[in-house]
């Protein structure tokens, strides 16, 4: 994962459980309507970690079927790149469902819902 993206969830993480600790005086839905936004956001990133991973199965299917030809074994090494480049993707966006669910964890918590 990149430094920027990193960074970038860190100060996300860090400003919310910062403005979790302090909202406290918040109207009793504020709190539900962020974890509803977080759920959608997890639900998007999951889709877009299945789309990740159908591409990395069709880019090792392909590179499988050219490794057959002689004349194609460059063609089938570029698909099995961009196969593992798709799961890398996969493995990204995993990272920030996990960082998501455990927000959305400690603001159960914070409000005495946790499951």
């Amino acid at each position: 994962m990149s430094i920027l993206l990193r960074c970038s969830w860190f100060f996300l993480v860090m400003a919310i459980s910062v403005w979790a600790a302090e909202s406290d005086t918040a109207a009793p839905n504020d709190w539900r309507q962020e974890i509803e936004q977080i759920d959608k956001e997890i639900q998007e990133l999951e889709e877009k970690k299945n789309l990740h991973e159908a591409n990395a199965d069709r880019l090792d299917a392909e590179g499988d079927r050219l490794q057959v030809y002689s004349d194609r074994l460059v063609d089938a090494r570029m698909a099995w790149e961009r196969a593992r480049q798709q799961r890398q993707k996969m493995v990204e966006a995993q990272n920030q469902i996990d960082e998501l669910k455990k927000e959305r964890e400690m603001l159960l918590k914070h409000h005495g819902e946790a499951s």
